[in-house]
């Protein structure tokens, strides 16, 4: 007799029959990548998610094969992959592509693997059919949706670098207040929320000159393309805490001055890196703390080219 498939252990559930949704019966719409701060800033810097090695205890990690990780699950206590979430599409991301079973593996909830890819990988993997809704995730053709178990982690593995122009959205998550899957007991953004993380990464990105995708961090308003709401409310954040690390301004430096966009630069670079005695340094430069914020403000227009940083300037 031939044994049964080891993904039949993690099928699919039933669709529910009134708004509740069915836990082991999830809609499957977007996964995301979830990223430490540090490693966020250099996909940021690739523009891409990299491929990498498998060095855990799947199967894989014997093989040369190169993949980038996303998952469905959000993780309500925080997640143990960073703060920083690059959403994508599913029906876009899977598109003629061959799917393959990899393994389970136990860890505090069972993780399910399936890697995606343009290679044929039957020699070593077996081929998984999402049509057969025998498996943690299903693709009910008839309607065009897909569906996974949610009481499983499923994690993808993309055989391939990940574009970071191709995700939907970029947003901020809780990190774990104790787990991490790089440094559990050494993890510098363990407990981390979701504000501060924002406010690190974004005043990594208003400190750079490199290309990002700032369109992920624009709305609109008036037919007018705006920075979103959740963003501005980060760089609020950012001018409330920057000015609080001194107690006095010595400096003749105002929003006018050649120097304080490129000054602004600097003390965002260190306030990135948490290098607040470097910050209170430059940030003295400024004639006031109003001088500073009106530079911040400049820089935001500037660096996500739009008009206005505030909601009521584009509606007055």
């Amino acid at each position: 007799m031939t044994a049964k498939p080891e993904w039949e252990k993690f099928k699919v559930g039933e669709l529910s029959t009134t708004r509740w949704v069915n836990p082991d019966c999830q809609q499957l719409t977007t996964v995301s990548h979830v990223a430490h701060i540090e490693t966020a800033k250099r996909i940021f810097k690739d523009g891409k998610i990299n491929s990498g090695l498998i060095f855990d205890k799947s199967k894989l990690n014997t093989e040369r094969i190169l993949v980038a990780w996303l998952s469905p699950n959000h993780w309500s206590d925080g997640f143990r992959y960073g703060n920083v979430r690059f959403n994508y599409d599913w029906k876009t991301l899977i598109a003629n592509k061959r799917y393959y079973w990899v393994e389970s593996l136990a860890y505090g909830v069972k993780a399910c693997r399936i890697l995606v890819t343009d290679e044929d990988r039957s020699d070593i993997l077996e081929e998984y059919d999402p049509t057969r809704r025998d498996g943690p995730w299903w693709f009910d053709e008839i309607n065009d949706n897909h569906y996974w178990n949610g009481n499983y982690c499923l994690e993808i593995m993309i055989e391939r670098d990940v574009d970071i122009d191709d995700c939907l959205t970029i947003d901020f998550v809780n990190h774990h207040l104790q787990f991490c899957n790089i440094l559990p007991l050494h993890c510098e953004d363990c407990g981390r929320s979701n504000l501060n993380a924002g406010k690190r990464l974004i005043s990594y990105i208003l400190s750079n000159s490199y290309n990002f995708p700032r369109k992920k961090f624009l709305g609109t308003i008036n037919a007018e393309k705006c920075i979103k709401d959740d963003v501005v409310y980060i760089v609020r954040l950012i001018m409330e805490s920057l000015p609080d690390y001194i107690d006095q301004y010595s400096g003749d430096i105002t929003s006018d001055s050649d120097v304080a966009l490129p000054l602004a630069k600097s003390i965002l670079s260190y306030y990135s890196d948490e290098d607040k005695k470097n910050c209170e340094k430059l940030l003295s430069l400024f004639d006031s703390a109003d001088e500073f914020i009106k530079t911040l403000e400049k820089l935001c227009v500037k660096r996500f080219r739009v008009k206005h940083l505030y909601e009521e300037d584009y509606l007055s």
